[in-house]
């Protein structure tokens, strides 16, 4: 539902007038409707129209006002105090025309009273006591100053000409305006105290709401950090039971080679020699650096096989630490690697110790933009392959040798084949 600005503060009050203005209406007609049967069984000549027109308008206005209020364009105090006031101009014209001073309708004030002081803030209520008193003591002088006529309901009330040594108009209009303004008054602090236990339950419902939202965010963390746990924990169980199948599968494995390896003493030395050359391919170094080439993390079995120590490569640049055109080939190879997904080799020498040591790095992408370096120590395979070129250069010059040697005696041989002929002799072999 769309409405004015007030709507809100409007709605709040609706709550609490529509069931007092509901009651005042249903009452009006019964009470109109009493007053109509009582007159005519006691041969009363009660003015049931102007009442009852008195009574339609009041309809009306109580119907505009209170669909105003819905409406939210005006505030409900405006609203609901005006329609107080025309509530009192009606009454009095309702007095008036039920019998003036002798009315019973003056009670009807008292209900005003009661929902000024129920529903309205302090300057409405005095504005409806001032205007409601107001108008009552002058419908009151003009009948008794004779400035209007007098509706004559009881033929045996005190007539005209004893209105000013009457005691009943000394005390009782007064009586009423004091039981009306008592009335509006007690309806009022009544209201008070229950608008501040209005507030204070208001207060206290926004604790309980905040305190009950904090309580359902713990028990929905508490509830996400159970399952995370079980979820953690059923991971470190898959985890466990593949661990334990691969303890498993690998002491089968280790099971059957000892099995292999203690049949024979060849199968024991075939099987080191297979152990040996398992650690040999296993990485020395392993290096973890940005696409950069700054060094993240590293590992190393001993210390002493690192170019420089940890501490003065952490956090640097390879360009910082590495020699200038070595450093280049990694960076190049760093960007193939990226870009290709693909390990990359590289084969370098270093001095470490002072000698020279030759390495063997396959790069591998990590992500999008980290890289990791496996680095093996192959100085022992350099060493070994430049033996073997220096034992093949030996070979190759006996094998030179050698056949040069045949060469030369199938020659001799020829020539002594020659000089036996023209000596007249046969060689002794073909």
């Amino acid at each position: 539902m769309q409405g004015g600005k007030y709507l809100e503060r409007n709605i709040e009050f609706l709550e609490l007038a529509n069931p007092l203005d509901l009651v005042v209406r249903k009452l009006l007609i019964p009470i109109l409707f009493l007053f109509g049967a009582a007159g005519f069984f006691l041969g009363i000549n009660y003015p049931l129209l102007p009442l009852a027109v008195i009574l339609f308008l009041f309809l009306c206005a109580s119907s505009g006002a209170f669909w105003l209020i819905k409406k939210g364009w005006f505030s409900y105090e405006v609203i609901y105090f005006i329609l107080l006031l025309v509530d009192a101009v009606l009454l009095t014209f309702a007095v008036y025309f039920s019998g003036g001073i002798e009315s019973p309708l003056f009670m009807i004030f008292g209900i005003i009273g009661v929902l000024a002081g129920l529903t309205l803030p302090r300057w409405g209520i005095l504005g409806v006591i001032a205007v409601s008193i107001s108008l009552y003591f002058t419908e009151l002088a003009l009948e008794i100053y004779q400035a209007i006529p007098h509706v004559i309901i009881f033929p045996e009330f005190i007539p005209a000409s004893a209105y000013f040594h009457s005691y009943y108009l000394r005390i009782i209009p007064f009586a009423i305006a004091i039981s009306f303004l008592a009335v509006t008054l007690i309806s009022f602090f009544f209201a008070e105290i229950l608008r501040k236990r209005k507030t204070a339950l208001a207060k206290l419902h926004q604790e309980i709401d905040v305190n009950s939202q904090l309580l359902i965010a713990r028990d929905q963390e508490l509830t996400s950090l159970n399952k995370r746990l079980d979820e953690k924990i059923r991971e470190l169980e898959e985890a466990k039971a593949g661990l334990e199948k691969n303890i498993a599968e690998r002491t089968a494995d280790l099971k059957i080679k000892v099995a292999e390896l203690e049949k024979t003493e060849n199968s024991l030395r075939e099987s080191e020699a297979k152990s040996r050359a398992l650690l040999n391919t296993l990485p020395d170094l392993m290096f973890l650096q940005t696409k950069d080439g700054v060094f993240l993390d590293y590992f190393a079995n001993d210390l002493k096989d690192l170019y420089v120590s940890p501490s003065e490569f952490i956090g640097k640049n390879m360009r910082a630490i590495l020699p200038p055109e070595l450093a280049e080939s990694f960076a190049s190879l760093f960007e193939k690697t990226l870009r290709t997904k693909e390990v990359q080799v590289l084969e370098y020498a270093l001095p470490i110790g002072g000698e020279i040591n030759y390495y063997e790095s396959r790069m591998i992408a990590l992500g999008e933009d980290k890289i990791v370096s496996v680095v093996r120590n192959i100085t022992e395979r350099k060493s070994s392959e430049k033996k073997l070129q220096e034992t093949a250069a030996e070979l190759q010059e006996f094998h030179d040798l050698a056949v040069g040697r045949e060469l030369k005696m199938i020659e001799l041989e020829k020539e002594n084949g020659a000089l036996l002929k023209e000596l007249g002799r046969e060689p002794e072999h073909k």
